[in-house]
């Protein structure tokens, strides 16, 4: 199986807030912040691909999030701690059903009330995650659409914003990157089964 090295930047991935769980005393609130779904992104190598992150074994590397990782206004890294609305609750995040969650808290500054107060009440319901893939797997075309699926990925922010990214060409930082692995191709058996023991991450229908 062949495999390549490439430089990309951080990715963005559409989350999800759940306001009923929101807690008013310590300013908690529980999001879901990926799944394993295939997502519509950007490549510029490929152009539109279709993007999977694995939810099994060690895919996901949880260091950074479950030691804090901050909670972002609209992924802004430039504005110092104005911009930084909140954190991940330290060893909040699980996995269930193929979908990864984890516990924001808010900051209790003033400036931050009236933020968290959209939250909850679900006027502000739009989260997105920032991530690194190390390395990913290339598993075929859908509908002349490669689709990849992330092996080794580590997300290290949670950020409220207006508009959900779910393409990385929107709000990637050209400045920021890191090397990830491609993994070769796989084979597809006649029903459109991809071969389990190269992919070893999930079973996969074709369409």
């Amino acid at each position: 199986m062949s495999n390549k090295k490439v430089q990309v930047a951080p990715f963005y991935h559409r989350a999800m807030i759940t306001p009923t769980t929101a807690n008013e005393e310590t300013r908690e609130i529980e999001v879901c912040f990926a799944s394993d779904a295939d997502v519509p992104m950007w490549s510029w190598e490929d152009g539109r691909i279709l993007e999977s992150l694995s939810m099994e074994g060690d895919a996901m590397k949880l260091e950074r999030m479950n030691s804090g990782a901050p909670l972002l206004n609209s992924h802004d890294t430039h504005s110092g701690i104005d911009a930084i609305l909140g954190k991940v609750v330290e060893g909040s995040v699980r996995v269930e059903n193929g979908n990864a969650y984890c516990k924001v808290r808010f900051s209790m500054r003033d400036s931050v009330t009236d933020i968290w107060n959209d939250v909850k009440d679900g006027i502000i319901r739009n989260l997105s995650v920032g991530y690194n893939v190390h390395s990913s797997m290339y598993t075929g075309d859908i509908e002349n659409t490669k689709r990849y699926v992330a092996t080794s990925w580590e997300p290290f922010e949670v950020s409220l914003v207006s508009v959900p990214a779910d393409y990385r060409a929107n709000v990637r930082d050209k400045d920021k990157t890191n090397e990830m692995v491609i993994d070769g191709e796989v084979k597809v058996t006649e029903n459109g089964q991809k071969d389990r023991d190269i992919l070893k991450i999930k079973q996969i229908i074709l369409k």
